[in-house]
Parts: structure tokens; C-alpha cells; sequence
């Protein structure tokens, strides 16, 4: 059965524990005017679980300002990943969109299924049919102003154009349907890319940039449509400390993320990407003092202990 229709004024005082309830957040004259704006489910049932006790209690002293904080906290997250996982997306359509042309030298060889790896036992079948038919559907897309223009002046879409309309899902599983010539030369892409910014070569290979990808794709579509970041986990990412040989986490959630993107951003980018998400974390810690330990956070986040601190 749902539960029955609540005003505004009816849910602050499901907050405060009157009529018999046992909640007890305290709140202020501001609160009813924050629920108006971000419906209650969004804020109170996805963000109260580090300030409970047990049983649905609060600790004492939480005010529905410090949910509200991890609330701000979790949407400011989602607005920064999604920002350096678009530039993921870019450097990754640059590199495959290079790579293929390089390899397949026809008019519109992406058309082309035999141009595919159809997998041990064809299971990329089904997935390279869809993909390519995706492609076709795009290169005859004579809405569009720029395919339009090829189509007319060149009868030719070229590749990097048409792969900037994949979204990042389907560009993830583009790259699974590559042959393995393809694979190898954005492996070596990317390796030397990060050779020109760290000295050194990591140990990239095939199955981790795959579940990355596959990850960083989850992830975006949760930036993307405002649900929990700080705690979630995509659990199908290859461990990232056979790659780098930095870390150990076996939690994939956002740490094994941050961590990845090193091997792609450009040093500059991630060199962003960390102070970012430190003054955001101390921000939060500043915001919860007294209430609840930001190690807490941290830790539901697979980050390490006073990470944000660290030098």
C-alpha cells in the first residue's frame, strides 16, 4: 500500500518526530522551503543512512541541514565526474575514431561488418549488427546540419564524424567489437600518452580498459541522472592495482574511478580533477563536524582514510 499524501509542513514534522514519529531531525524555518524545491525521497531516504543509530533513529544533534549537506555534496560530485568523464569520452572517441580509419581505408568501411571481431563463439554477433545499424541510421541522418553537409558535398560521412553521435555507452561497446589490431594501436595510444606526462609506461591491457569503460559508462548515466554517486558501485571493474600496482581496492566504487582516469586525462586535467574533489570533501567535513566522521564518507566512497588531506 503507498503511503498516503504528505504536505509540505506534514513532512518537516515527520522530520522532527511529532504526532508520534521517530525520526527527530531538528530543522529550521528554511526546511519547508528546501522540500518545496527537492521532493523528500531525494534528500531524506537517499542520504540519512550515515546519521542513523539504528532502527531509523538519528544520532543526536543531526539537523536536516547536514543531510542536506551530503545532498549538495553528492550533486556537486555528480557535476564534477561527469565533466572529466566527458573528457574520458573525447580522448577515447579521438583515439578509437583514428585507429579504425588508419586500419580501414574505404568509403565508409565502418558500414562494413566484416570489419568486426565477432567474437570466440560469435557472440558480438548481435551487438555489431545493432552498433553498425546505429551507424548507418546516423550517416543517413540528413537532419543533422553537419552530416547534411558531408553527405552533399563529399558523399562520404567520414568516421570521426559520425562515432561523435555515439553516446557513451554505445562507444564503450564499440570498442569491444573491434578487432584486436585496433585495440592494440589505442592501447599503445594511450600508454604513450601517459609515457609524455608521467616518464613511465603503465600495464594497460585489454580486459581493464573494457570494464573500465563499461564502469565509467554507469557512472556517467548516474551523474547524468541525479542518483547517489558517493557510494556507488559498479562492480565489474578489472582490479585497477594490477594496472598501476598503487592500490588494492576490490570495492569499485568511485576511488577505483578517480584512479582509472589518471591512466586517460591528461596530467593537467587530473591534476584538476584531484583538487576538486579535495575541497569538496573538506567542504563536507567542515559542514558534518560533530555529527558523523568524514572518514565515514571516505570510506563508503573506497577512498582511504583522510585522503582529502593527504599530500
Amino acid at each position: 500500500m503507498d503511503k498516503p499524501f504528505k504536505t509540505f509542513k506534514e513532512q518537516v514534522e515527520i522530520l522532527n518526530g511529532e504526532n508520534g514519529g521517530k525520526l527527530r531531525v531538528k530543522t529550521n524555518d528554511e526546511t519547508i522551503y528546501y522540500l518545496m524545491r527537492y521532493n523528500y525521497y531525494s534528500i531524506i531516504n537517499f542520504y540519512k543512512e550515515p546519521f542513523l543509530k539504528g532502527n531509523d533513529i538519528y544520532k543526536s544533534g543531526v539537523h536536516f541541514n547536514h543531510l542536506k549537506a551530503l545532498y549538495d555534496f553528492d550533486k556537486s560530485l555528480r557535476m564534477l565526474f561527469f565533466d572529466v568523464l566527458t573528457q574520458l569520452e573525447r580522448a577515447f572517441k579521438t583515439a578509437i575514431a583514428y585507429y579504425y580509419s588508419e586500419c580501414y581505408t574505404n568509403k565508409e568501411s565502418y558500414l562494413e561488418l566484416n570489419n568486426y571481431y565477432v567474437g570466440v563463439r560469435n557472440e558480438n554477433i548481435h551487438l555489431i549488427s545493432h552498433l553498425v545499424k546505429k551507424l548507418n541510421f546516423l550517416r543517413n541522418n540528413k537532419s543533422n546540419s553537419i552530416i547534411k553537409h558531408y553527405s552533399t558535398t563529399k558523399d562520404n560521412i567520414p568516421f570521426w564524424i559520425v562515432i561523435n553521435f555515439f553516446t557513451f555507452g554505445e562507444m564503450s561497446r564499440f570498442y569491444l567489437i573491434l578487432e584486436n589490431r585496433v585495440q592494440n594501436k589505442i592501447i599503445s595510444h594511450f600508454r604513450n600518452l601517459y609515457k609524455n606526462e608521467y616518464t613511465n609506461l603503465p600495464k594497460l591491457n585489454n580486459n581493464f580498459i573494457k570494464t573500465f569503460l563499461r564502469a565509467s559508462s554507469l557512472f556517467r548515466n548516474i551523474a547524468a541522472h541525479n542518483e547517489r554517486m558517493y557510494d556507488f558501485s559498479s562492480k565489474n571493474i578489472v582490479n585497477i592495482n594490477n594496472i598501476m600496482g598503487i592500490t588494492n581496492n576490490k570495492k569499485q566504487k568511485l576511488f577505483t574511478i578517480y584512479e582509472g582516469l589518471k591512466l586517460f586525462l591528461s596530467k593537467e586535467e587530473y591534476e584538476s580533477l584531484t583538487e576538486n574533489l579535495r575541497e569538496l570533501l573538506s567542504l563536507l567535513e567542515f559542514k558534518l563536524k560533530d555529527i558523523i566522521d568524514i572518514n565515514d564518507i571516505l570510506y563508503k566512497m573506497d577512498f582511504s582514510k583522510d585522503w582529502h588531506k593527504s599530500v
